[in-house]
């Protein structure tokens, strides 16, 4: 059996003050930095198959921006697309690289600069960890975090689904659960050094600096990485699990959640076991996702969210952007999405990764019934169709199944059991997909 070697890098990806935060309805100059944006590249080999791993601290990669990586990473270091994993860490305190709900997909000045000399610097990434190559080993662990997650589709004293609302002041019941696993992968060399660690918690980037309203962050996952790389060594790599409806309970925490989530890895890591990491394989299958008829969906449920909002400045402004987008929508009336589940195994482990922002029942369940005992459910935001709600969801209402939900209701279940399939198909090693690996 071929042996698994992993190399590890990190570039500084980090915004001028003036661009654009991502992760707002509107436009959203920066005015001050609080921390750095970086990117982290993790590469595994094992003989002919090979797969490389980017984590970055931004919200989602447009499809055309994740081209132009996958293409010139492809020319520099040789890795196929569909080996290419691009992982934003759903950060909505980082650069934006796409536009605006305000502006559609249209880019600023400062953002068509950034994005230009972002492929760059992730491409350099790409070929630092396959030099950084060497013989590894790896660990398998978790932990678990029940204080600042929650699922914030609560619902509310006066009888709606909560979007913007504080849990102290307006919780009436909840509406469904958050995930509190904390899953990690720990790689080291033969010595024993630390060469990477994946994390998996299920929850948005969205904790936000105190008063960081326009504040440049890596929000949580970002000082998660800093303390898990200070007291272990190497990279530390967050993989974002189905959160579409968990959020941090509160603003302003994103440096104590983010310390107490690394604090959870490190002792998690403490209990971790050794797994026999090959064979290493990717698996790829390409799925299509049932668009939503918009000409269904009432207007009234947009002046309804909006109504959260906390002045009335910023419920008309919200208003009329979701209007807009509504518009637009009606008018483009796409059939369906064509995108693609995927599938990382490193012998005994699966990491599952999926379109969208999906909802954490989804990812529940998909621990529960797959083949796999350590399986990882990553989103895919270099491949983002919207927010994937499951139908409860949809017949409830609010934020998340308004206009951003662009997939029909029963394209979560669709998904959820499509990768279900996969992953029997990959433990059987049955035909159905279109293996990358040994």
């Amino acid at each position: 059996m071929n042996t698994l070697r992993a190399g590890a890098a990190q570039v500084d990806i980090t915004p001028d003050l003036g661009h654009n935060l991502a992760g707002w309805i509107d436009v959203r100059p920066a005015t001050r930095r609080a921390s750095p944006i970086v990117a982290r590249a993790l590469a595994l080999v094992a003989g002919s198959t090979s797969a490389l791993i980017i984590a970055c601290d931004v919200l989602e990669m447009g499809a055309e921006l994740a081209r132009r990586i996958e293409e010139t990473i492809e020319t520099q270091c040789s890795i196929p697309p569909q080996s290419l994993f691009i992982l934003p860490s759903h950060n909505h305190y980082g650069p934006s690289v796409s536009g605006s709900y305000a502006n559609s997909a249209e880019r600023t000045s400062h953002e068509m600069a950034y994005t230009a000399e972002l492929v760059g610097k992730l491409a350099a990434a790409a070929q630092a960890a396959l030099e950084d190559l060497r013989p590894a080993r790896v660990r398998v662990g978790y932990g678990a975090e029940r204080t600042y997650l929650q699922n914030s589709r609560f619902w509310r004293t006066d009888g709606a689904i909560n979007w913007v609302g504080h849990r102290d002041e307006l919780f009436a019941e909840e509406s469904g659960p958050f995930d509190p696993q904390v899953g990690l992968l720990c790689l080291t060399d033969e010595a024993g050094k630390a060469i990477a660690t994946l994390f998996n918690v299920a929850c948005h980037a969205n904790a936000a600096e105190e008063d960081g309203f326009s504040t440049i962050s890596w929000d949580w996952p970002g000082y998660a990485a800093q303390t898990i790389e200070r007291a272990m060594g190497g990279e530390a790599l967050f993989l974002v699990g189905a959160c579409g409806n968990v959020h941090p309970v509160r603003e302003g925490i994103a440096r104590p959640m983010g310390k107490e989530i690394g604090r959870i890895v490190i002792a998690a890591a403490q209990g971790s076991r050794t797994i026999v990491p090959t064979p290493l394989a990717v698996w790829q299958q390409e799925i299509k996702i049932p668009a939503r008829d918009f000409d269904a969906f009432d207007p009234r449920q947009i002046e309804m969210i909006c109504s959260q909002l906390w002045d009335q400045a910023t419920r008309s402004q919200v208003q009329g952007i979701f209007m807009h987008v509504l518009e637009d929508l009606r008018d483009r009336k796409p059939h369906q999405f064509v995108t693609r589940l995927r599938v990382l195994v490193l012998g005994e482990v699966a990491v599952l990764f999926v379109p969208g922002e999906y909802f954490t029942e989804f990812g529940l369940e998909i621990k529960r019934r797959a083949p796999f005992a350590d399986i990882f459910v990553v989103e895919s935001l270099g491949e983002s169709v919207g927010y994937v709600p499951t139908r409860r969801a949809y017949d409830e209402g609010g934020y998340q199944t308004a206009v951003g939900a662009r997939v029909a209701p029963g394209s979560g279940e669709l998904i959820m059991e499509k990768s279900l399939a996969l992953l029997d198909a990959i433990r059987q090693g049955a035909d159905g997909s279109v293996p990358f690996g040994e």
